[in-house]
């Protein structure tokens, strides 16, 4: 839905260097889902093909019964350099006269040139502020068009990401590996630590959320067929286990398929 709108304007200018957007955007959400309005502009900058600098301002209208707009705030950058490192990060600001929140993350990988299977090596750290129950702001980060553009952003994986958790109260470590056996085939292996910002707000006393394992794959078959797999398993600490009320393991698996012609 974050890219189905009733109502939309975009308006871009690029060059070599520059690029520059405004926009202005009302969503369209499942029967029963909360419409929201935003508007806002963002502007980056490469510099030398490797390096972009990126910054974003959006005024967002949740329009729920006593909500305010949010102003906010993104900076980020990307480093793709020539000896295979990778760098990169983003930080966010939400603010509102009932909103006072903050996110971000760092990032370095690493390719692994001229070898075979061309594996990537990463290293992601993700914080999401929670709201403090001591304070009359509420400080729990809002993901604004939570949505996917590669494994692991910005789910933070794919069970506690898409269904136990969203980006927000949130903490995590990920380390992954990525490797392409042959053309059309990619293998992904994620390892997640998961933590609790404000185990309070959440109704636990533990910040230990627990450790998440997914291992995806994406095939394209032929000009026709794309076919894509996940398995995950999430091993839950203290604070998941007193948040369900149990100690059991959670398990995912996944098999989708598009055809088209």
């Amino acid at each position: 839905m974050r890219k189905t709108f009733s109502e939309a304007l975009v308006a871009s200018l690029k060059t070599d260097e520059w690029l520059a957007e405004g926009f202005t955007l009302k969503t369209r959400p499942r029967p029963g889902g909360t419409q929201g309005d935003a508007y806002g502009t963002n502007v980056e900058y490469t510099y030398g093909e490797r390096v972009t600098f990126g910054g974003t301002y959006m005024n967002a209208d949740p329009n729920t019964p006593g909500s305010v707009d949010a102003d906010v705030f993104s900076g980020r950058i990307d480093w793709q350099t020539t000896s295979g490192f990778g760098f990169g990060g983003e930080y966010v600001d939400e603010s509102s006269s009932q909103i006072d929140a903050n996110g971000y993350y760092g990032q370095v990988s690493y390719e692994f040139m001229d070898t075979r299977w061309s594996p990537v090596l990463s290293y992601r750290y993700a914080h999401f502020d929670g709201d403090d129950p001591g304070t009359a702001t509420d400080e729990r980060f809002r993901e604004i068009a939570y949505g996917y553009t590669d494994w692991g952003y910005w789910y933070q994986g794919e069970i506690t990401g898409e269904y136990a958790l969203g980006n927000g109260n949130l903490d995590s470590h990920m380390l992954r590996a990525k490797v392409q056996p042959k053309d059309g085939v990619t293998l992904n292996l994620f390892y997640y630590n998961f933590t609790l910002d404000q185990p309070a707000s959440f109704g636990v006393t533990s910040d230990d959320w627990g450790d998440e394992v997914n291992v995806t794959i994406e095939w394209d078959a032929n000009d026709h067929l794309y076919v894509m797999g996940v398995i995950a398993a999430l091993f839950p600490g203290d604070g998941a286990q007193q948040f369900v009320g149990g100690s059991d393991d959670w398990f995912h698996a996944m098999l989708y398929l598009m055809y088209s012609w």
